[in-house]
């Protein structure tokens, strides 16, 4: 587990933990947003502190809590946010970016938006023209496929999409 989500999932404010280690401020948020790995002494104590739920191995993976939120800057630069995070200009600059992002359904094709929409939680973009259907990457295709096979248990008109056929 991320030191991080063991943060947020048991409500321990960052300051505690920091101090509890002793930690200056700017190395501890470096811990909890992946940018600087603590050293071994440091791992172990947080592993000893947190009975064992954050451990060494954990600071190696290089994937980002859970829990963060990471949105792009104006020029490029990525910004990871913590829940506890709120320093003004941090959520500033996360309101920017959504703001700033384009419309992704946009760009897609009504029936693609309409199986997109259908689908809800399940499917989502990823990029290059592929999906996330179900936690497995998809083409649009198949997630049109996906939304028709509801549509036609429930009895509702089928999408109508190239490659697949109009009735089964």
């Amino acid at each position: 587990m991320k030191l991080a989500d063991y943060l947020d999932q048991y409500g321990i404010p960052p300051s505690v933990m920091r101090q509890k280690l002793g930690t200056n401020q700017t190395s501890f948020r470096r811990y909890l947003t992946q940018e600087r790995k603590p050293n071994l002494r440091t791992m172990l104590e947080i592993e000893r502190l947190t009975d064992g739920m954050v451990r060494p191995a954990d600071f190696l993976d290089p994937s980002l809590p859970k829990c963060a939120i990471v949105v792009t800057l104006a020029g490029g630069r990525r910004k990871v946010v913590l829940p506890w995070n709120d320093r003004a200009p941090d959520l500033d600059a996360c309101v920017a970016a959504v703001k700033a992002e384009p419309d992704e359904s946009a760009r897609f094709s009504p029936p693609l938006q309409e199986a997109l929409t259908y689908l809800g939680a399940r499917a989502k973009p990823i990029g290059h023209g592929w999906f996330q259907l179900d936690g497995r990457p998809a083409d649009a295709k198949r997630v049109v496929a996906a939304a028709n096979r509801i549509r036609r248990q429930r009895g509702e008109p089928l999408i109508r999409f190239p490659g697949l056929p109009e009735e089964l």
